[in-house]
């Protein structure tokens, strides 16, 4: 099967139209994190939440040193709206966390502002045994938070 350059370029162009994506990079986030979360979606929750613990402590262990120094900036990329406890103890006081989640935006905000805004996140079970806690869906008092679409 020969499938032509201009062909592949045309559909690659047709999917960033039709998803209103303007670079192929925030478009292939957002599909590949969708096909994710569907697959995740569709298992055993025990199994479920290893995987999305797994993720939480690998593949989001993307902080940005460089920019602010030492605990002052983390940030990760999420399915869903999620904190993960070992990265938001990385910060110091002050410190700022960044989450981007494809077809969402991208959300920033200080420790302590997450400590007060998010106390029913801090005091969860999710948060304190497995580590983490994921929204299903973006909540109001985080819209305020959102730096980006």
């Amino acid at each position: 099967m020969t499938i032509h350059l201009s062909t592949l370029l045309s559909n690659r162009l047709e999917l960033l139209s039709k998803y209103g994506a303007t670079s192929p990079q925030p478009l292939a986030e957002q599909l590949l994190a969708k096909a994710v979360q569907s697959a995740i979606d569709g298992l055993p929750i025990e199994i479920a939440k290893a995987i999305e613990t797994l993720a939480a402590e690998t593949a989001n262990r993307r902080s940005t040193e460089a920019v602010s120094g030492v605990g002052k900036l983390v940030e990760y990329t999420a399915a869903r709206l999620r904190f993960v406890k070992s990265r938001i103890e990385e910060l110091q006081p002050g410190g700022l966390l960044r989450i981007r989640v494809p077809g969402h935006g991208t959300f920033e905000l200080k420790k302590e502002d997450f400590e007060t805004d998010f106390r029913n996140v801090v005091g969860s079970r999710s948060y304190q045994e497995a580590g983490y806690y994921h929204y299903a869906t973006v909540p109001v008092r985080a819209l305020k938070y959102r730096v980006s679409d």
